[in-house]
């Protein structure tokens, strides 16, 4: 897919025309959105924020999933190997 800053990124995620990429970027309608890596963790079509410690579904709808994550005391994130483990303490 080429976005509005004349590249080309091929997406992991496609959801009602939002793109979702590695290295924490979004595509919007060609909009290039580059999340810090430091604050938060794009997966899937979650949005993970270290800081404030929230879990968000870029695309407003509800899931199960962030029901079960609604009082985060601690997120971690894990490297082993080529993958990364998550882990959230309430």
């Amino acid at each position: 897919m080429k976005a509005n800053d004349g590249k080309y990124y091929a997406y992991n995620l496609e959801v009602d025309n939002v793109y979702y990429y590695p290295n924490n970027i979004v595509i919007k309608y060609f909009e290039v959105y580059r999340y810090n890596k430091n604050d938060v963790l794009l997966f899937e079509n979650f949005l993970m924020n270290f800081k404030i410690k929230e879990i968000i579904k870029l695309d407003g709808s509800g899931d199960g999933f962030l029901e079960l994550c609604s009082n985060v005391e601690k997120i971690e994130v894990l490297k082993e190997e080529n993958n990364k483990i998550i882990k959230i303490y309430d």
